[in-house]
């Protein structure tokens, strides 16, 4: 129509259809009108707007390949792209996380005297940065601005990010700083990351200034803020400061959510504050905040420590009622292996009574922890009898159950017991590894090192040189294997040799 008219399109014309096509997901049509009137020579004199249109539509539509080869075409057509061009290639290569094409086309555009600005290294940085490749994103960083640019808030935030997780805050924060300096103003997102990184390190009066900072500068707080500061009080006990924190909160008129709700009570819950815990609770669902996986377990964790079995057994139903699935054997042998440390066996084995009560079918660590237990405070019988349980659940004894319950038998003097124990372990093939110990009278020495001596043993009795030698036990650890019990070894060693080892192989035997 505008040919009859006696109007000849231009660039800017067939650029405006090109946008048409390309904003309306139909690159593919976009470029074979491009190619139809490359063909047409002197038609029109296309410049690099329409180019760089239709490669943006195909990276948009997520058209890498198909971009990439039109730009090549572009430079073959002689159209030499300019800043803007090259900057809008690398950051659709960067947002395409292809970092690869994105260097090369830097690499291109500074070979073809076209200087990247602040856009084509916040790009560049960006890409690094959701690739993961933080020291490229560094490295870059400090040529910025050793040319005088000038990175944009989120070029800072992704590098303050990358500090922050590698517990290096103070670094971040000059990052921080530094965008005060140059004009910019920190967003929220910015004050989230060094109060984040802050609090992950401790460092707990730099993050009270942050957020001070923070809201004398007009920023104010919002939940995400207040859930940082509470969750970091609350994993170092300091729940007055947590409270305090919460009461700010509060003042401002922020609603508490269930990330908040869920760091107060696993706080409380670690302290033994169960009957503060359970007030929030009931607050919580009081406030239409419905209570989730994390709660529930902070809650049952506390009171099976507590020894309030009824109410954690409670709890555990409460949760499977609203469709919460109830703790796995892994959570209760957590549980019962931070009791068997501290002593408290019998506690331990309550809720190990509990877990086969739900019905749940105790795992190797759970066994293991509560053998461990009893060895600890010297019941071996009773460590034999989970054992036994051990066997009737289905549940192999491996090697760390036969070395818990070895050294829990050397650790109490009985060690002939162990050696008989030893004994049941060659039989059922469980082949001792480089971590397998015996424990007596204070000296610790592994079953290789015992290995060691036999064969040593052998060949001074061969020179004619009597009695052997334990390099790390002393003299008391010499001793012993020189008494009587050096006969039970030399029998048990014999005895793994004809188990384990096949003709050709030797025990440690010069």
């Amino acid at each position: 129509m505008m040919s009859e008219l006696g109007c000849v399109p231009n660039a800017f014309s067939y650029s405006i259809v090109l946008k048409g096509l390309c904003d309306n997901s139909m690159c593919q049509r976009a470029l074979e009108l491009l190619q139809m009137l490359v063909e047409k020579e002197g038609a029109c004199s296309l410049n690099v707007v329409a180019y760089s249109t239709v490669i943006h539509g195909f990276f948009k539509e997520g058209e890498t390949s198909k971009a990439c080869n039109l730009f090549d075409e572009m430079i073959q057509q002689g159209i030499v792209p300019d800043v803007v061009t090259y900057s809008s290639i690398i950051d659709a290569l960067c947002k395409a996380r292809a970092m690869d094409k994105s260097e090369l086309v830097l690499r291109q555009m500074v070979a073809n005297g076209a200087q990247p600005n602040e856009v084509t290294y916040n790009c560049m940085i960006h890409g690094y940065s959701t690739s993961g490749r933080w020291k490229e994103a560094v490295k870059l960083f400090r040529e910025m601005k050793s040319r005088g640019l000038i990175p944009d808030i989120f070029t800072c935030n992704s590098l303050m990010t990358y500090h922050c997780k590698h517990g290096r805050s103070k670094e971040a924060a000059e990052f921080f700083y530094s965008m005060t300096a140059k004009g910019h103003k920190p967003d929220i997102v910015s004050y989230r990351i060094l109060l984040h990184g802050y609090a992950t390190e401790g460092c707990f009066p730099d993050m009270i200034d942050v957020f001070n900072s923070m809201e004398n500068n007009g920023i104010a707080a919002d939940c995400h803020v207040f859930n940082i500061l509470i969750d970091a009080y609350s994993k170092r006990g300091m729940m007055d400061e947590t409270m305090l924190i919460t009461s700010k909160m509060q003042e401002r008129r922020v609603n508490p959510d269930i990330v908040t709700y869920s760091s107060i009570i696993a706080g409380l819950s670690r302290l033994g504050r169960l009957t503060e815990a359970m007030e929030k609770f009931n607050q919580m669902i009081a406030l239409g905040v419905q209570p989730n996986k994390v709660v529930y377990h902070a809650l049952i964790q506390g009171f099976c420590i507590d020894g309030d079995l009824a109410k954690a057994k409670q709890l555990v139903s409460e949760m499977m009622n609203r469709g919460i699935p109830r703790p796995n054997i892994s959570f209760f042998s957590s549980v019962i292996k931070s009791l068997c440390q501290e002593g408290r066996v019998m506690d331990a084995h309550d809720i190990f009574d509990l877990v086969i009560d739900m019905g749940e079918r105790p795992d190797d660590i759970l066994l293991n922890s509560l053998i461990d237990g009893y060895c600890l405070v010297g019941k071996m019988d009773k460590a034999l009898k989970v054992l036994d349980v051990m066997e009737s659940v289905g549940v192999e004894p491996d090697v760390i159950t036969y070395n818990t319950l070895v050294n829990g038998y050397c650790r109490n003097g009985r060690i002939n017991d162990g050696l008989t124990l030893f004994r049941d372990m060659a039989r059922k093939r469980i082949k001792p590894d480089t971590v397998f110990i015996l424990r007596h009278n204070g000296w610790v020495v592994s079953f290789w090192e015992i290995c060691f001596c036999y064969g040593a043993a052998r060949r001074r009795a061969r020179e004619g040189r009597p009695g052997a030698f334990l390099p790390t036990a002393g003299q008391e650890g010499r001793d012993f294997l020189l008494n009587s019990c050096l006969i039970r070894l030399i029998h048990l060693l014999s005895l793994y040799r004809e188990v384990y080892l096949t003709p050709k192989q030797g025990l440690l035997d010069p």
